[in-house]
């Protein structure tokens, strides 16, 4: 007994000191940093990224691997690219070639594109091939196959689909029989769709009526009703016990989000049945994207929120405006007042400031300001309050752009790192727990995300200098010329107007600078471009000033590939194209950038 309850300690203890890693950033490079500011990696790396995995991209001696969340290397740097785990299997690619592995590095199934593993259950791959569909296991065994079409949805699971047959099969796998096992059969299936939201619906006929049915991933009818020409399909969409069934007519209430980010949406109650009764929602009301973790809706014809769980509006609260909810607490606005309100505990907080951040609450640490521009971080259980000066930059990797889709769950821009958060004080970056202990000021460039770590495109937007005496000597007269001056640790561009008078550089706007370096076979390739304007001040439209230059410091550039590289400018003056070429320098880097177009969020093409 005594050594069972020794054993319950060790494995709670484990449980509880694990996933608390986050990378950071330092002049000698890359670590892994716990919230107590200890490290985990003996030695610094040239990137280790963050994006959404239980292990993390490593880029080492010009190749990229996987490093534990205790800093040990479990996969070997050897790959061109590499793609975050999707819960066992990853994407990567070696050679032009793209594969899925696995976590003990084995070749699962090999792509020419670079689509991301379509995984069941984080333990189970689907494997399409032209003429049959197969299911591994972890360990790269076979354990299903069929030459029906096999698929996955988000919402409905695995689905097996015989057209000819007029038959579906819902299949769920087990981890402990190391199978696929049928959990519904469906006959009589003449069509089906997978809603924008990852459900399926099949077409079929019952009692003589053509109806539809909504299924889950437990092979539940959520709804069967009539069918008709009218019904969005598509845009169905389920919230919790609820269901929303729009025509084609209908259209979603749309306004800009009180998150911070794009267009918020709201779907009307009155076009929602409860699942499995069909019977209609009697309540009229608006219900927002992260409605199923809040359970609070929208009163019609106001801008007013009440608690509603789904059956029935709860208590007597009137919420002015609401924020992100965390696990325990949903900031509330009341009467020009912000609180925190736990539903669970019905317990109201007050909060001594005027905004409340989106990022929301983790634990009892939120983000509070008085003019929405600087922040102060606070943790209401302990008393801490930092100074109101910080900003909290866009950091969910899942966080796409500003553009919200209404048939795509649109995630929060920030989010917390593991009990951790990363904030900005003017140019310079910070690393603080959730007690407000300043844990490490990263290094001038912050922290990368790992499409911008391999992409390195850079802004050349930079203020226009007089060329000075020093630096007419290094450029020809009468000319607009770009040139690369490389030192010991750095590479720096020039881009300079010596002619007599101002340089319109494109017609209608066209003109770019790219770097190329030659392949192994001495051919020039384009590895990386800039983002426009490339220099030239907002307020100077498209001109580059006579005698002035502008400059850039490129990124350090690191690899196994030893190559020459150089950068070309090119703009557009009515019908002719025109080309300025640098000079040629020697640099090292990842052969990837010759034949990897772009790098795909998150996990690859979806």
């Amino acid at each position: 007994m005594k050594k069972n309850i020794i054993l319950i300690l060790i494995i709670c203890n484990f449980s509880w000191t694990v996933w608390t890693q986050i990378p950071v950033v330092t002049n000698e490079g890359y670590i892994l940093m716990d919230e107590d500011g200890n490290t985990y990696n003996k030695q610094p790396y040239e990137f280790i990224g963050n994006e959404k995995s239980d292990m993390y991209i490593v880029f080492s001696k010009g190749r990229f691997g996987y490093l534990s969340d205790t800093g040990k290397m479990i996969i070997n740097s050897q790959y061109d690219i590499a793609y975050p785990f999707k819960g066992d299997y990853a994407l990567v690619g070696k050679d032009e070639k793209y594969y899925h592995i696995n976590k003990a590095n084995s070749v699962l199934d090999t792509l020419d594109q670079p689509y991301a593993p379509k995984v069941i259950e984080n333990y189970f791959l689907l494997i399409d091939n032209e003429d049959i569909s197969h299911v591994a296991f972890r360990n790269g065994e076979i354990i299903y196959q069929t030459k029906d079409s096999l698929f996955l949805t988000k919402r409905s699971g695995l689905i097996q689909w015989n057209k000819k047959q007029k038959k579906v099969l819902l299949l769920r796998p087990s981890y402990y029989r190391k199978a696929v096992m049928p959990i519904r059969e469906l006959k009589g299936i003449d069509s089906l769709i997978i809603t924008r939201e990852g459900h399926l619906i099949t077409f079929h006929k019952k009692n003589g009526n053509n109806v539809f049915t909504v299924l889950d991933n437990a092979g539940r009818d959520l709804i069967v009703k009539e069918a008709t020409t009218e019904i969005d399909y598509k845009s169905i969409k389920v919230f919790g016990i609820m269901i929303y069934v729009p025509s084609k007519s209908d259209y979603l209430l749309d306004e800009y989000s009180d998150y911070g980010y794009g267009s918020k949406y709201y779907w009307d109650t009155d076009k929602m049945y409860y699942t499995q009764i069909n019977q209609r929602v009697p309540h009229s009301l608006y219900l927002g994207y992260n409605y199923t973790n809040e359970l609070v809706a929208r009163i019609k014809g106001s801008a007013k929120y009440v608690p509603f769980s789904g059956s029935k509006i709860e208590g007597n609260k009137l919420f002015d405006e609401i924020g992100t909810k965390s696990s325990d607490y949903l900031p509330v606005k009341m009467q020009d007042n912000w609180f925190l309100w736990s539903r669970r505990k019905d317990t109201i907080v007050p909060v001594n400031f005027r905004y409340i951040h989106k990022i929301g609450i983790q634990k009892s640490t939120y983000f509070g300001s008085n003019d929405e521009k600087k922040w102060a971080l606070v943790n209401f259980e302990t008393g801490v309050t930092t100074e109101e000066k910080y900003v909290l930059p866009k950091n969910n990797p899942l966080f796409r752009s500003n553009w919200v889709s209404p048939y795509e769950n649109n995630p929060n821009p920030y989010v917390w790192e593991k009990n951790m958060v990363r904030v900005k004080e003017d140019e310079a970056y910070h690393i603080f727990n959730l007690n407000g202990k300043k844990l490490l000021t990263e290094n001038s460039e912050g922290y990368k995300r790992i499409e911008n770590f391999i992409r390195d495109t850079f802004n050349f937007r930079g203020k226009q200098l007089p060329i000075t005496k020093d630096l007419k000597k290094q450029f020809d007269r009468n000319k607009i010329s770009v040139k690369l001056f490389q030192d010991k640790d750095d590479i720096t561009l020039y881009f300079t107007n010596r002619t007599n008078q101002h340089q319109e550089l494109g017609y209608s706007r066209y003109y770019e600078i790219i770097l190329e370096a030659k392949n192994k076979d001495g051919v020039w390739k384009s590895i990386s471009k800039f983002d426009p304007p490339f220099g030239i001040d907002n307020n100077m439209g498209t001109n580059l000033l006579k005698d002035h230059y502008v400059k850039k410091n490129l990124p350090k550039f690191s690899g196994n590939f030893k190559t020459q590289l150089r950068a070309v400018f090119t703009h557009k003056n009515n019908q002719f194209t025109h080309k300025v070429v640098s000079n040629e320098i020697e640099v090292s880097i990842n052969e990837a950038k010759f034949w990897v177009d772009r790098y795909y969020h998150l996990y690859g093409i979806e």
